[in-house]
C-alpha cells in the first residue's frame, strides 16, 4: 500500500526552521549583507497481509490485502463503473472523476452504467447508494460517518466506494486513488497519478473520515470551479449553510432590517427601533435596551425568520445569526452591564442565541422536522466579540483551569465561530505572542459542543505581500481540532481570480490536506508540491522557498515586521531589501527562459505567479534607485506575469483591480 501521509508533530516548525537556516546562513549572508546583521486509538490489521494507514487524529484506516485478480490488465477491462439511477450531482461527479483518472493512469475507459441497465453478472466500481450496495448487506449513517466520510469495500469482484453523504463517494473515489495510484492533486491544472498498464483487485476494508466535518474553500480558483474544489475535498459555504433573506455573512440586520423596524411600533406606541439596535442602527442590541417585552419580540422575529429559512431549504441544518462587519456593538446600560459582569461582550450573544434557540427547537419539533435534533444557530466570535466570558487561572504548576458562570454555557444548538482576526500568523498559535489567542480558543471550547473556525490566510490590505503562515499552519489547525473545532474556514483571495503569489498555493494546497488529516507530514507534502508545480525547476523553487522561509524568520525576529490579516506597514524598504528582491527575480527569470526552451508552459506559469511579489516590490520601492531601462523591464514582466497567470486584484474587493496598479505604473 503507498502511504501518502506519516504522523506529523509541533516540532516541526523549529525543525524546519533550524535545517533552513543551517544551510542557507551562508547564502542569507551574502544577500543580505549588514541587513542580516480527541486522541482515537485505531485498530490494527491484525496480519501479515493487511496494512493498515493510522492517524493520531481521526479515523484513516486502510486494510488492504493483495489478491491474484486484475481490474485492469493488458489495456482491457470487464469493469463498469455503477451508479444510482437517482445518483445525485456529485456520485456523477465521482464517477465521471474516476473515470477521467483511470483512463489518465492506464489508458483504460471503463463505461458508466446506470442501475436502469440490466447489471446481473456484471462486475464494477459501486459508487453511492447502489441497490447492489444494499444486497450486498452495505450501509452506512451519518453518526458513523459524518457528512463526508466514506467507506471503501470489496466484496467478491466488486469495489463498493460509498457513504453516508453525497459527497462521500466522491471523496472515496480521491482515496481509492491515492491508495492504488499515488494520485495527488496540487492545482488546477497539476495532479499526479502513477502510469500503469495493470491495475490489481485488492480487498479492501477501509474507513476514511476527515478530522473536519466541514471544510470550506479558501482561494478563488477553488472557489468558482467545482471540480477543483472537489479535488480539494472542500465546499463553498453555501453549500452548508441557509441563508436568512438571502445572506449568510454578517447576516444578523436580515433577521430584523433596520429600515423595516426603526418606525414600527408597539401596542404601547413604543417605536422598535429603540430597543432591537444600537445608537445607529448598524448592529443589534442583544438585550434590547434592557426592556423583556421588546427583548421577546425581538426574539420571536427572529424566530420567524428561521422558520422561513429553514422551509425554504429543507437539506442543511445550520443558519448563521452573525453580528454585523466593522460596525460598532451596541453599548447601552443595559448591554454594558452585561459585558462588565462578565467580561465579555460575547456575554450578550450567549444569552440572546440560547434563549432563540430553545425556543426554536420547540419550533422544529412542533413541526415535525428532524433538524430539531441537530440544527446548528451560528454566531460570530468576531472582533469585539471574540473573547468567551471565561476566567482563566494558572497554578503553579502552570496548569490552566477555565472558569465561567453556568449560565454562559452554550445550548448544544449553539455553536460559536471565532475568529482570529489580529492573530500574527507569522507565529506559531502555541507562542507567547499568540497565547492570547489560543486562550480564546480554549475558553470557547469549555463553553461550547463545538466550534467552527473562521481563520485568516492573507493579507487583506496587499495581496502581493502576502501572509507567511507556511510554518504556523500546522499548529493553527492543530489547536482548533484539539480544541473541538468541526469546521474550518481560512479565507484566503477569495476574490482573486486564478493563481496568486508569495506561495500561496502551496499554504492553499497544505490547508486542503490538513483539514483532512491533522497529522499530514507538512515536509512530505511540500516537496510533493515543488516537484509537482515546478518541473525541472522544482529545486530551483525549493531552495529560493527556503530562502524566502530565512528572510521571513528574520524579518519577524529581528526587522519589527509583525504582520496579522490587515497589516499595512508591509510595504517597506526597512523590510525588503533591493539585493534580497533582486537575487528571487533573477533566479526566477533564469527558471521560466529554462522551461520554456523545454516546452513545460504549465510549469513557467506557476513559476510566474512567483516572479510577481519581487517585481511587485522591487517597482514599488526602488522605481527611484533603478535605471529607467531595467526599471521598465521589470514592469512589463510583471504585466506578463499578470497577464499569464490571471492575477486579477491587488488588495480585497472590486476597488483594487490589477488594472488600476498597471496603470499607475504607466502601462
Amino acid at each position: 500500500m503507498k502511504s501518502r501521509y506519516r504522523e506529523g508533530g509541533k516540532s516541526m516548525k523549529l525543525k524546519k526552521i533550524l535545517t533552513f537556516t543551517g544551510c542557507l546562513v551562508l547564502a542569507c549572508t551574502m544577500v543580505l549583507g549588514a541587513a542580516c546583521s480527541k486522541e482515537q486509538e485505531q485498530p490494527s490489521g491484525g496480519n501479515e497481509n493487511t496494512q493498515t494507514e493510522q492517524a493520531v487524529h481521526g479515523t484513516h484506516i486502510y486494510n488492504i490485502k493483495e489478491t491474484d485478480k486484475d481490474i485492469i490488465a493488458n489495456g482491457t477491462s470487464d469493469y463498469k463503473i455503477l451508479i444510482p439511477s437517482d445518483a445525485s450531482s456529485n456520485t456523477e461527479l465521482a464517477a465521471s472523476e474516476l473515470q477521467f483518472f483511470l483512463e489518465d493512469a492506464t489508458g483504460v475507459r471503463l463505461a458508466i452504467a446506470e442501475e436502469t441497465q440490466d447489471i446481473s453478472g456484471g462486475k464494477y466500481f459501486s459508487l453511492g447508494q447502489t441497490t447492489l450496495l444494499q444486497e450486498n448487506g452495505l450501509s452506512a449513517t451519518y453518526e458513523q460517518l459524518g457528512s463526508d466520510g466514506f467507506r471503501i469495500v470489496t466484496k467478491g469482484d466488486n469495489i463498493f466506494i460509498f457513504g453516508y453523504g453525497d459527497r462521500a463517494s466522491l471523496y472515496g473515489v480521491y482515496g481509492y486513488l491515492e491508495q492504488e495510484l499515488d494520485y495527488d492533486f496540487f492545482f488546477t491544472d497539476v495532479w499526479k497519478i502513477d502510469k500503469t498498464d495493470t491495475l490489481p483487485l485488492r480487498e479492501y476494508d477501509a474507513t476514511d473520515i476527515p478530522d473536519f466535518e466541514q471544510r470550506i474553500n479558501c482561494w478563488g480558483f477553488e472557489k468558482d470551479d467545482s471540480t477543483v474544489r472537489a479535488r480539494f475535498r472542500h465546499v463553498t459555504y453555501n453549500e452548508v449553510t441557509i441563508p436568512v433573506n438571502g445572506a449568510r455573512y454578517h447576516n444578523s440586520l436580515e433577521y430584523i432590517p433596520y429600515d423595516t423596524w426603526k418606525d414600527v411600533t408597539d401596542a404601547e406606541g413604543r417605536k422598535y427601533g429603540d430597543y432591537w439596535y444600537n445608537s445607529s442602527g448598524t448592529q443589534p442590541c442583544f438585550t434590547a435596551h434592557g426592556d423583556e417585552a421588546m427583548l421577546a419580540a425581538m426574539q420571536d422575529e427572529v424566530i420567524r425568520q428561521l422558520e422561513i429559512a429553514f422551509e425554504e431549504d429543507t437539506v442543511n441544518n445550520t443558519v448563521p445569526f452573525a453580528v454585523e462587519d466593522l460596525a460598532p456593538p451596541c453599548n447601552c446600560e443595559k448591554c454594558s452591564q452585561v459585558t462588565e459582569h462578565y467580561d465579555a461582550l460575547s456575554a450578550v450573544e450567549i444569552l440572546f442565541c440560547n434563549e432563540v434557540a430553545e425556543k426554536f427547537e420547540k419550533v422544529l419539533r412542533e413541526k415535525g422536522d428532524a433538524r430539531a435534533d441537530n440544527f446548528r444557530l451560528v454566531f460570530y466570535a468576531y472582533n469585539q466579540y471574540s473573547a468567551p466570558p471565561v476566567t482563566v487561572t494558572t497554578d503553579a504548576q502552570g496548569k490552566e483551569t477555565y472558569s465561567y458562570a453556568p449560565e454562559m454555557k452554550l445550548n448544544d444548538h449553539v455553536i460559536p465561530y471565532w475568529m482570529s482576526y489580529y492573530m500574527d500568523c507569522s507565529h506559531s498559535i502555541y507562542s507567547e505572542v499568540n497565547s492570547t489567542y489560543l486562550q480564546e480558543l480554549k475558553g470557547w471550547n469549555e463553553l461550547s459542543s463545538e466550534i467552527q473556525i473562521y481563520g485568516y490566510d492573507t493579507n487583506f490590505k496587499d495581496y502581493l505581500v502576502s501572509l507567511f503562515s507556511h510554518y504556523t499552519l500546522k499548529d493553527y489547525i492543530t489547536a482548533c481540532y484539539e480544541n473541538g473545532a468541526t469546521h474550518l474556514y481560512l479565507q484566503g483571495q477569495l476574490d482573486q481570480a486564478n493563481s496568486t503569489t508569495a506561495y500561496g498555493l502551496l499554504r492553499a494546497y497544505l490547508t486542503a490536506k490538513l483539514g483532512w488529516i491533522v497529522d499530514a507530514d507538512v515536509d512530505a507534502l511540500t516537496e510533493d508540491f515543488f516537484d509537482a508545480m515546478y518541473g525541472t525547476e522544482s529545486e530551483t523553487m525549493k531552495t529560493l522557498f527556503e530562502e524566502y522561509s530565512v528572510y521571513n524568520t528574520w524579518l519577524v525576529e529581528e526587522s519589527g515586521y509583525s504582520p496579522y490579516v490587515n497589516f499595512t506597514r508591509c510595504k517597506s524598504t526597512a523590510f525588503w531589501k533591493r539585493p534580497v528582491l533582486v537575487s528571487w527575480a533573477d533566479r526566477m527569470f533564469a527558471a521560466v527562459e529554462r522551461l520554456e526552451a523545454a516546452g513545460d508552459e504549465a510549469s513557467v506559469m506557476h513559476v510566474r505567479s512567483e516572479l510577481l511579489m519581487p517585481l511587485y516590490l522591487l517597482v514599488e520601492l526602488y522605481s527611484t534607485a533603478i535605471d529607467a531601462q531595467t526599471l521598465q523591464y521589470y514592469k512589463e514582466q510583471f504585466a506578463l506575469c499578470v497577464s499569464e497567470t490571471g492575477i486579477s486584484k491587488y488588495a480585497e474587493n472590486d476597488n483594487y483591480p490589477i488594472t488600476d496598479l498597471l496603470a499607475s505604473w504607466g502601462l
